[in-house]
């Protein structure tokens, strides 16, 4: 089972996911690219527990984090 987190303005969410479940991998790369394309920035966890930073869906991350990109001022 792999996970997707993100933080959003209602809180934070998680979306669970097996890769070979198609509809689940669809509903979760859909909310993966609508998070992306809001500025969010995402890392991908391995089997190992070694996070990577991700500019693309990975089906096969056990998890992957998702969260607003910080603007200083």
């Amino acid at each position: 089972m792999a996970e997707l987190i993100y933080m959003d303005r209602s809180g934070d969410g998680r979306m669970s996911f097996t890769p070979g479940d198609a509809p689940a991998v669809t509903a979760a790369m859909k909310r993966f690219d609508e998070l992306r394309a809001q500025g969010h920035i995402a890392y991908k966890e391995g089997a190992d527990g070694q996070k990577t930073l991700t500019r693309t869906f990975d089906p096969d991350a056990s998890r992957i984090i998702l969260h607003p990109q910080l603007i200083g001022g």
